[in-house]
């Protein structure tokens, strides 16, 4: 099976570690490598540990000789190579979702399957996505949109399938809940507590959608689209960030015993918002966890792990892959793909 990466940052290169494990029992060869300078191509397939050996040093894989390219696109790539699966994890964009939207959307047009952990693209575009890949055959896994390690979409596909799921809410973003965090624990203003969080990895380098609560208004949509069929985008999401959160208002809250969280909720409309909530609820986590909770007609899930992180958001890829290709693996048969027009 020929695979390409699109993005090749912490979470591509996470990925191409996972993937040198002997253990998936897949026969994998990656074609092509493309970053935002260019891309490295191999018809016989590049290898992995060198491909991260180049990008550590030269920034780009277009450095790569000889399989280095300068200034070719993944448009480009899509059209010069053969290509069974596209992982693609490039930086989410929520005004137009480029350029991950426009690779998503050509891949699946190609009848390309696509495992990303783009929020933009899927929040943006999930119907629209949905059926290009309805129509050529190809699939399209996302489960590293939300909750990064924590396997979020597949427990509510998988889990709880065969049971209404009412509302939903949760801690779904880790630089926000990591700060909260922070300056309860240590009394410090939220731009130190945001700072910290940059230096020890957490949080971006532009972390204006986590503060603002954009990135947890995406996750809200891509549940509410992906598993509760709600039609829904960003516009319809109220939204309040943690940007005018003080100090004092936490500490406030340390002293009633409570929280200050940034939650999101899907009942009868989306909503993120700061709320003060008891530390005896599931919902509370500290550091960069997250939490999720799904109420169906039956009972009340709770979920709690990693939200962020090159390793965890990698091993959501894993697990996407397999899921995609177990099936083929085990009556040894290959689904029929059919390449469309481009329609944007």
């Amino acid at each position: 099976m020929n695979i390409a990466f699109v993005g090749f940052g912490t979470v591509g290169k996470n990925v191409a570690v996972r993937l040198q494990r002997p253990k998936l029992g897949l026969n994998l060869r990656t074609v092509a490598i493309v970053d935002s300078k260019g891309a490295a191509i191999c018809h016989d397939g590049l290898d992995l540990e060198t491909a991260i050996e180049v990008k550590n040093k030269c920034n780009s894989i277009s450095e790569w000789h000889p399989y280095g390219l300068s200034n070719i696109t993944t448009l480009d790539v899509l059209e010069r190579v053969d290509i069974d699966l596209l992982i693609e994890t490039t930086i989410t964009d929520i005004r137009d979702g480029e350029p991950g939207l426009s690779n998503i959307t050509s891949a699946l047009s190609k009848g390309i399957d696509v495992i990303t952990t783009n929020k933009g693209p899927v929040a943006l575009s999930f119907y629209q996505l949905k059926k290009i890949a309805e129509r050529s055959g190809s699939r399209l896994r996302y489960s590293g949109t939300v909750g990064g390690g924590t396997p979020i979409l597949d427990f509510a596909r998988q889990q709880l399938k065969n049971e209404k799921i009412l509302s939903v809410k949760g801690v779904l973003n880790s630089t926000s809940n990591y700060i909260l965090w922070k300056m309860a624990k240590d009394k410090v203003s939220l731009n130190d507590a945001l700072q910290e969080a940059k230096s020890r990895g957490i949080a971006e380098a532009d972390s204006r959608y986590d503060i603002t609560g954009i990135d947890t208004a995406c996750k809200l949509v891509i549940l509410a689209n992906s598993i509760m069929d709600f039609r829904v985008d960003l516009k319809d999401v109220t939204i309040q960030g943690i940007e005018n959160i003080s100090l004092n208002n936490v500490l406030e809250a340390e002293n009633a015993g409570k929280a200050v969280r940034l939650i999101g909720r899907i009942e009868d409309r989306l909503k993120v918002s700061p709320e003060l909530i008891a530390k005896t609820d599931p919902l509370y986590v500290e550091a960069d966890n997250n939490s999720i909770c799904f109420s169906t007609e039956y009972n009340n899930y709770i979920l709690i792990g990693k939200g962020a992180g090159g390793k965890e958001t990698a091993n959501t890829v894993i697990r996407d892959l397999l899921d995609l290709y177990q099936v083929e693996l085990l009556h040894n048969k290959t689904v029929p793909r059919v390449a469309l027009p481009l329609v944007r």
